[in-house]
């Protein structure tokens, strides 16, 4: 019997890395710092005390960054950042240019 994902199509990787990129537009300029601890593999603990918040700041955060983002977890936020902050400059002025 084949298992299928009931998962919406963005979530499951579905979606366009540029559209996925242009929500990076929703979050906070806070947010977007949690974000990048997030894509280091960073704890709660560690982002609190670099952001000089509490962890239940951090976690506040990380619940809206999912929620924004579309994303069920820590770890796709985390994924999401890294490949946003480490896209390819071509990609990086394509999306300059609008």
């Amino acid at each position: 019997m084949q298992q299928t994902s009931e998962r919406p199509a963005a979530a499951a990787g579905g979606e366009s890395a540029r559209h996925r990129f242009d929500r990076m537009d929703r979050l906070s300029e806070r947010e977007r710092q949690v974000l990048e601890q997030l894509a280091t593999g960073a704890t709660n603990h560690a982002i609190a005390r670099t952001l000089h918040v509490t962890e239940g700041t951090v976690k506040a955060h990380v619940g809206r960054i999912l929620m924004k983002l579309d994303l069920e977890s820590r770890t796709a936020a985390a994924v999401a950042g890294f490949a946003f902050l480490h896209r390819c400059p071509a990609c990086r002025a394509s999306e300059a240019a609008g």
